[in-house]
């Protein structure tokens, strides 16, 4: 993947890994249904992260509660940068997986492949 093809192109090695994973958390702890239901029914998460985007809120903090314990911390060894360029990345592709935004994020990545950025 990171050979000289798609990926490489677009990311480095720290990118990977926050886009891998962002693929493992980006639905844990998934209740079955979706942002507009929880607001609408005025759910905990709804309530805890203000109605936007509450799944996508609720995904991320735990997984990176679930990393701050020792035995999960599997990034422990990167540098507090790396750490924390990663945390960025992933929360970053996760709240983009809120299907709120995926017009707009659309748009502009067409945008920016037209303008020949990409």
């Amino acid at each position: 993947l990171t050979r000289g093809g798609f990926l490489a192109h677009y990311c480095n090695k720290l990118t990977l890994l926050a886009m891998y994973l962002s693929a493992v958390i980006h639905d844990l702890e998934h209740p079955g249904c979706n942002n507009d239901f929880l607001v609408a029914s005025e759910d905990h998460l709804a309530s805890l992260y203000n109605d936007r985007s509450p799944l996508e809120n609720h995904h991320l903090a735990t997984a990176f509660t679930l990393l701050k314990r020792p035995e999960n911390n599997f990034l422990a060894h990167l540098p507090k940068a790396d750490r924390m360029a990663l945390r960025k990345a992933v929360i970053e592709l996760v709240m983009a997986t809120d299907m709120k935004n995926h017009f707009s994020i659309v748009s502009q990545f067409s945008a920016v492949h037209r303008l020949g950025g990409g």
